[in-house]
């Protein structure tokens, strides 16, 4: 009895002696285990934000002397353009509907930045303008501008000048303006000013398209541009627009902490100097949250996502000479950073991993020990146990690998779809660009080869300008189907502006007849207009839009007219009790045969390839005229006969309906008229 008191005593003097040190040797083990994990979390931090920074500034710096260059090449070839219609013959000559015909066509291949063309005679005095608002339209020919910026600076110095920010005339909006002066190359005397109105926003936004130019990018890019006198230009946040940046009013909002720094880099900036300015917000928590309010109450707003910001400046130049400056704007949250990083994840799951491990075989030991003395019964009720804890980890294992698999095909899925919407992305900025660039170099071919046409740049003989002529002509083409193919990808996408204004259709009819009466004469083809019908001939519509529907339907009557006996009728009638008004073109040309009429409004369908090679054209202009209708919320239709003529109608409705496209200007002055 004894004996087993004795033995039962040194069991439990065993047990309870050797607990506590198990015990204590995991608490010990966790504590090793969470000095370093602590230790590579610090370590492993530091290093992951210091490639983040220099990444987030490398991209940033990349992206901000792209913008400079970008903006520099547009205005350098708004400028070019200036310059190169100055040196038309009808703007030495003076002839005016020549140089309103020019001014027009530069607008329209100019239209994504360009506000409005304009000319200032020798005196001072607008002679003309590209913008059609009442405003600008009633000063025409009695204002005089001999005092403006524009005027005074091309007049004195003879040479291109881009102005600061300032004012416009006709609805107070931020400009400023490129111009250049009309010079007599053979007197040398200055006779005017050929200029370019750009709004700040348009053209801002135009360039905005770089610094936001993905997904990520949303609401943590933005763009600001400053005028050579430091006065802003754009700002995403729409705040201080056109306030100096440097006057106390602006520099007077900076908070204390980062306003030297700040304001040293605002002054290197308008001075012309490039570099980065960062603000780490964890050092300065009072930037992180906004307090408003008034006598002793204030509110706290959210606090804000991002606690890292880079602004990198850079000037704009044209000529060597700073005409803007581009603040681009990067925020962004390294603790996001740092946990979307997944060596770091790995790190620290390393190091997890091995202290659960660790203490679960400590653990594991004690409970042997503990239970070394349990029965064989108990024993084999715990094999048995212990095989069915297999079975489970085996099925388990199933499940978590079939798991993993459908982990990795929707993650497979989830970035093909990105892919996907990156690519359309990068397919519509391609298309924008390639415009862009085919269509920049094709305006000095056509004004240099109108130039050597017209004898500005010495006479030719008959074979030079029979090339001279093929080539203006192809250029022309060309010219043409770039912005036919434009306007169909616009008009495909949804992306097709229309500026909805009251619109005479009487006055729109008449320019289009006057414009091609003389290729209907060239050709023998009579053209007139009939009236049907009475009452006021307006709607609201694009006017550009609806004009470039009839020039391509009076077009192509005269093309197809026979010629010396060709007849062309364009009318225009109200129906259907006023509410919408049908215009209509008929011709007496070779008709369009049954077979092929239900192609006819297909991209570059042609009825009969032999005659439309002949006279020329792509087959995009029906598609086209069909879709700029159809916007409008009318129809389009035809009646024709093979050997009779062929009759082109669209109606288009008297009041504009609540579901068609209004441009932004549209929806802010939908009962006025905006500039």
């Amino acid at each position: 009895m004894s004996s087993h008191i004795s033995e039962s005593g040194k069991h439990t003097l065993f047990n309870q002696a050797t607990v506590p040190l198990i015990l204590i040797g995991i608490i010990g083990f966790s504590i090793l285990s969470s000095v370093a994990l602590y230790t590579a979390q610090a370590n492993e931090f530091k290093q992951i934000v210091k490639n983040a920074t220099n990444e987030l500034k490398g991209e940033l710096s990349e992206k901000s002397f792209y913008v400079s260059q970008i903006s520099s090449e547009d205005l350098a070839n708004v400028e070019e353009v200036t310059k190169m219609i100055t040196n038309a013959k009808s703007f030495q000559s003076g002839d005016l509907d020549g140089r309103k015909l020019l001014l027009d066509a530069a607008e329209s291949d100019s239209s994504d930045i360009v506000d409005a063309f304009f000319i200032l005679d020798k005196n001072g005095i607008l002679q003309y303008s590209t913008a059609t608002d009442p405003a600008t339209q009633k000063i025409i020919g009695t204002s005089s501008f001999s005092d403006h910026v524009v005027y005074v600076k091309t007049r004195e110095t003879l040479k291109p000048f881009i102005s600061p920010l300032t004012n416009a005339v006709s609805d107070n909006s931020l400009v400023f303006f490129v111009a250049s002066p009309i010079i007599d190359q053979l007197t040398g005397e200055f006779k005017g000013t050929v200029a370019a109105k750009i709004r700040a926003d348009t053209f801002a936004k135009h360039i905005e398209k770089l610094v936001v130019a993905k997904p990520a990018d949303i609401g943590s890019s933005s763009l600001t541009l400053l005028d050579p006198n430091g006065n802003i230009m754009y700002s995403a946040s729409s705040t201080n627009l056109g306030k100096n940046v440097l006057s106390e009013e602006v520099v007077g909002a900076i908070p204390a902490s980062i306003k030297d720094g700040l304001v040293a880099s605002l002054k290197e900036a308008v001075s012309g100097t490039s570099g980065i300015y960062e603000i780490n917000l964890k050092e300065h928590p009072e930037l992180n949250t906004s307090n408003s309010g008034s006598s002793g109450s204030s509110t706290t707003a959210p606090t804000n996502p991002f606690d890292y910001v880079l602004f990198a400046y850079d000037p704009v130049k044209v000529e060597n000479q700073i005409v803007m400056i581009s603040f681009v704007t990067k925020s962004a949250n390294l603790e996001t950073i740092l946990s979307q990083n997944e060596i770091l994840g790995g790190a620290f799951l390393y190091v997890f991993v091995y202290g659960t491990l660790g203490t679960m075989t400590a653990f594991g030991i004690a409970v042997i020990i503990i239970n070394m003395k349990l029965s064989s019964k108990v024993e084999a009720k715990t094999k048995e146990m212990e095989k069915t804890n297999m079975e489970l980890e085996a099925k388990t294992k199933e499940l978590e690998k079939t798991n993993m698999e459908l982990e990795y095909s929707t993650k497979e899925i989830s970035e093909q779809a990105k892919k996907l919407r990156e690519l359309d992305i990068e397919k519509e900025e391609f298309s924008a660009m390639i415009t862009h660039e085919l269509k920049t170099p094709l305006v000095p071919v056509i004004g240099y080869s109108e130039l050597m046409l017209d004898g500005t740049l010495g006479e030719l003989n008959q074979k030079q300008r029979e090339t001279v002529q093929v080539m203006n002509s192809s250029a022309v083409s060309l010219s043409k189907l770039i912005s036919d193919l434009l306007d169909v990808r616009k008009l495909e996408i949804g992306k097709m502006k229309f500026e909805m204004r009251d619109c005479n259709i009487k006055e729109l009819i008449e320019q289009c007849v006057k414009a091609f009466e003389p290729l209907a004469r060239t050709k023998g083809v009579g053209l007139g207009i009939e009236w049907k019908g009475t009452g006021k001939l307006i709607i609201k519509c694009d006017a550009k839009r609806i004009r470039q529907v009839l020039d391509n339907l009076v077009n192509n009557a005269i093309k197809f007219a026979p010629a010396g006996r060709g007849k062309i009728q364009v009318s225009v009638s109200r129906e259907h009790e006023g509410e919408s008004i049908t215009f209509a073109v008929k011709d007496n040309g070779i008709g369009i045969p049954k077979e092929k009429q239900g192609n006819i409004f297909r991209k570059f369908y042609q009825a009969d390839t032999s005659m439309t090679r002949n006279a020329g054209g792509t087959g995009l202009g029906l598609a086209i005229c069909k879709a700029i209708v159809e916007a409008h919320s009318g129809r389009v239709w035809f009646e024709s006969e093979a050997g009779v003529g062929t009759t082109f109608y669209f109606s288009i409705p008297t009041t504009l309906k609540s579901n068609m496209p209004l441009s932004g200007q549209e929806m802010h002055s939908r009962d006025g008229v905006a500039e």
